[in-house]
C-alpha cells in the first residue's frame, strides 16, 4: 500500500509536469491560425521543418517549395518547431523588412553562442551583437569602388593565369569541371588581391589552401544538419555546439594573418590589401574609441569568412554563366564580339573600365543571378511587436523571417518565362520594368552583402579573359538541366559541371 501511494505521489507531479511543458510548448502552436494568416498546418514537435532537418532538401530548395505552395498571397506562415516562422513574399514588405524598418529587423536567425563560435561572431554576417555597425563600418573602406579598381592589376593576373590554365586543359581534350577550376581561380584572387600571398590553386590542384576551402564547405550529410539546425534552430546548434567554421580553416587563416604581419614588419613592406587594413585597426588604440580598433577574433572571423564565402560564391556565378553560355551560342557571340571589339579599342589591355563597360557580360553576370542567386534565401528575426504597413497582421517578436531569393526571383508574376536564361532582361529598356525589391541576390539594406563589389568584378574579370580566347560549348558530360545538392547551403550543383573550352584559331 504504502509503495503504491509512493508510485503515485511520484507520478503525480510528474504528470502534471508533462503536462505543463505540453502546453508551453503548444502556446504558439496556432498563432498563425488566430491571425488568419495563410499557413502551414504545424505537426508536433518539429513544426514545418522536417524535410530540411532530414537533409531531403536544401534550405534554400525548401523555402522555394514554401513560396510556390504559398500562391498569391503577400506572406505564409509556418512553424520552427513551436516557434512561428514567417516567409514574406510581398515587395513592398521585403522592402521595410530589409530597409525601411531595418532596427526591427536587424539580426539574423542565426544564433549560435559566441563563447563556443567567435568565428561567427568576429564577421558581419553572422554578428547579431552591439558591436555589428561597428565592424561593418570599419571593413566597409575596403570594398570601395575606388579600392577595387586600385586592386585591379592583381586581379587581372590571376584572370590571365585561368587563361594558361585552360589553355593546358585544351590541350589535353578541352573539357574540364568548371566548378572547380573557377573555385582555384577566386581562392587565388582572394589570397593574392586581398591577403597579399599567393595561393597557387590554378598551379598547383592540391594547394592547401584549396584543402582548406573544400573542407570549410564539404557537401557531407553531418556538415549539412549543423548548418540547417544553425539556421533553423540555434539552440539545438549550441546545445550540439556545432560551428560555423572547421577549427582547421580559422587557424590556417590565423596563422597566415600573423605570419603576413611578421614578414611585412621585418621586411618593411606596405600594401594596400585587407591584411594591412586588419592590422592597423587591430593596433589602433590612441584615439580612445574601442568602435574603431577590431578584437582578435573579429579579425580571424573576418579573414575566415571572406576566404571561405568569397571563393565559393564568385566561383559558382562564374561557373553558371558559362554553362548557360554553352547553350546560348548566339548570346555568347554577341558578346565575345562586344568584348573583342572593346579590346581592339583598348590596345588589347584589360583595364577596371573596360570590364565595368562590357554591357553584354554585366547582363549576363545579372541573369545569371537571377537564376541562380548564391544564397537562396535571406533571413531576419522580428525583434518586437510589427504591425505591417497596409495589413491587418502585427508579426510577434521573436519571429523568424525568410525571404525566398529562389521563389521570388523565379517568379514568372515578376518575370515571365522565369527558367529561360535572357540577359535581355537587365538590357537598359527592360530592366526599368523590373519591380523593386523582386531582384535582390546580394540582399539589400545595411546588411547587403559587404563583398558585392569585389565579387561582381573578380567574376567579370574573369569570364571576360575566358571568353576572349574560347568558345565555350557543352560536352557529352555536361548536364541538360541543373540538379541542386542537397547538402549545401549555398546553390550548388549535384555533381561536377564539365564544360568545353575550344581556343580561337
Amino acid at each position: 500500500m504504502d509503495a503504491g501511494f509512493d508510485l503515485i505521489s511520484w507520478l503525480l507531479p510528474a504528470g502534471l509536469f508533462v503536462i505543463i511543458l505540453y502546453l508551453l510548448y503548444e502556446q504558439q502552436s496556432n498563432i498563425w491560425e488566430k491571425k488568419k494568416v495563410p499557413c502551414l498546418k504545424r505537426k508536433f514537435l518539429f513544426g514545418n521543418i522536417w524535410p530540411a532537418l532530414t537533409l531531403k532538401r536544401a534550405l534554400a530548395q525548401y523555402f522555394d517549395d514554401m513560396y510556390k505552395e504559398a500562391g498569391d498571397v503577400p506572406y505564409f506562415g509556418f512553424y520552427v518547431m513551436n516557434k512561428p516562422g514567417l516567409l514574406i513574399k510581398n515587395p513592398e514588405i521585403i522592402k521595410n523588412v530589409l530597409v525601411k524598418d531595418f532596427n526591427v529587423f536587424m539580426h539574423r536567425n542565426f544564433d549560435i553562442s559566441h563563447n563556443l563560435d567567435p568565428i561567427a561572431r568576429g564577421n558581419t554576417f553572422f554578428n547579431n551583437t552591439a558591436r555589428w555597425r561597428g565592424l561593418r563600418a570599419n571593413l566597409s573602406p575596403m570594398f570601395t569602388s575606388s579600392r577595387i579598381k586600385f586592386m585591379f592589376s592583381l586581379m587581372s593576373e590571376v584572370a590571365d593565369d585561368l587563361k594558361k590554365k585552360i589553355s593546358k586543359e585544351c590541350d589535353k581534350e578541352g573539357v574540364t569541371d568548371v566548378l572547380e577550376l573557377n573555385a582555384q581561380y577566386t581562392t587565388d584572387i582572394i589570397s593574392s588581391v586581398v591577403m597579399g600571398f599567393k595561393s597557387n590553386c590554378l598551379t598547383d590542384p592540391n594547394s592547401v589552401y584549396r584543402k582548406v576551402g573544400k573542407k570549410a564547405l564539404e557537401l557531407t550529410a553531418p556538415r549539412a544538419f549543423q548548418f540547417v539546425t544553425m539556421f533553423l534552430t540555434p539552440p539545438i546548434a549550441n546545445l550540439l555546439r556545432y560551428r560555423s567554421m572547421p577549427p582547421e580553416t580559422a587557424n590556417m587563416m590565423g596563422e597566415t594573418f600573423e605570419t603576413m604581419v611578421k614578414h611585412r614588419k621585418e621586411n618593411n613592406v606596405q600594401r594596400n590589401d585587407l591584411i594591412e587594413h586588419l592590422n592597423q585597426l587591430r593596433e589602433k588604440k590612441n584615439d580612445g574609441d574601442p568602435a574603431k580598433t577590431l578584437e582578435p577574433f573579429e579579425i580571424l572571423g573576418t579573414l575566415t569568412s571572406f576566404f571561405v564565402a568569397g571563393f565559393e560564391t564568385t566561383a559558382s556565378t562564374m561557373s553558371y554563366t558559362l554553362y548557360e553560355l554553352a547553350f546560348n551560342q548566339d548570346y555568347q557571340d554577341l558578346l565575345r564580339s562586344e568584348i573583342k571589339h572593346s579590346l581592339a579599342e583598348n590596345n588589347g589591355n584589360i583595364t577596371y573600365e573596360l570590364v565595368q563597360n562590357v554591357k553584354y557580360l554585366e547582363w549576363a553576370v545579372n541573369e545569371t543571378l537571377r537564376k541562380y542567386p548564391l544564397l537562396g534565401f535571406l533571413d531576419r528575426k522580428c525583434m518586437a511587436d510589427y504591425k505591417v504597413p497596409g495589413h491587418d497582421l502585427i508579426i510577434p517578436a521573436g519571429t523568424k523571417i525568410y525571404i525566398s531569393l529562389n521563389g521570388l526571383q523565379r517568379d514568372p508574376k515578376y518575370f515571365p518565362d522565369p527558367e529561360k536564361y535572357d540577359p535581355y532582361r537587365f538590357s537598359e529598356d527592360r530592366k526599368q520594368s523590373i519591380v523593386p525589391f523582386t531582384y535582390i541576390p546580394f540582399g539589400e539594406g545595411p546588411r547587403i552583402c559587404i563583398g558585392m563589389r569585389f565579387g561582381l568584378m573578380s567574376a567579370k574579370t574573369g569570364l571576360l579573359q575566358i571568353l576572349r580566347n574560347f568558345r565555350v560549348e557543352p560536352s557529352d558530360e555536361t548536364p541538360r538541366k541543373i540538379q541542386y545538392h542537397e547538402h549545401s547551403i549555398l546553390t550548388t550543383p549535384k555533381g561536377l559541371l564539365k564544360l568545353k573550352f575550344v581556343p580561337d584559331a
